[in-house]
This record gives C-alpha cells, structure tokens and sequence, in this order.
C-alpha cells in the first residue's frame, strides 16, 4: 500500500533554530490538520448517541472505516445488554419459597 506520507530528518539537538527548541512560532491550533487528501484523521471519534459510548474510528486514505473500537459486533452486544436491561422483569413462572406455618 503506498504511503503519501514522508519524514523528514529532525535538525541535531543544540542547533540554536527555534523548531529544534520546539518553540514554532505558529500556534499549535491554528496548524491545518495533518490529513491525506480529504480523508479524516487518524483516529477518530465519535459518540453513540442510543448507547451513550464513545466510538473510536480508523479510515483509509478513502475515508472509509476500517477498524472501529468497540466493534460492530460488541456494539450489538451492547445494544442487546441495554433493551433486555430496559425490559420489564416478570415473575411469571419464578418459583416462591414456601413459607412455613407458624
């Protein structure tokens, strides 16, 4: 799989340039964002709004999601855990102790 990205060699420590010092003068946020075309950062999040989870995505270079945490199949795990926490318990059937007579 190709990779657009590249690392370029860090200067040698003492090199008196303030990147070196990592004191760049341009502020952390207003930086772009380092992205790959119009894909999405690596790793991105997102909340469950049914299941009040956090989602964490990884995408290609597409931006298509290619491994998220927890996975689909734990989030139905949840989703099932929630409606059959939500339900109604019935007794129907349960059986009582019987009580002694006194």
């Amino acid at each position: 799989m190709p990779n657009d990205l590249s690392v370029q060699p860090a200067p040698p420590a003492g090199a008196g340039s303030r990147a070196a010092a990592g004191t760049d003068a341009t502020p952390a946020a207003s930086r772009p964002s380092p992205t790959v075309g119009n894909a999405r950062p690596n790793p991105s999040m997102r909340i469950d709004p049914a299941l009040g989870l956090v989602v964490i995505e990884f995408r290609d270079t597409a931006g298509r999601v290619t491994e998220q945490l927890p996975d689909p199949r734990q989030l139905d795990a949840y989703r099932v855990a929630q409606q059959a926490a939500t339900k109604p318990i019935s007794h129907a059937g349960v059986h009582q102790p019987a009580t002694r007579p006194r």
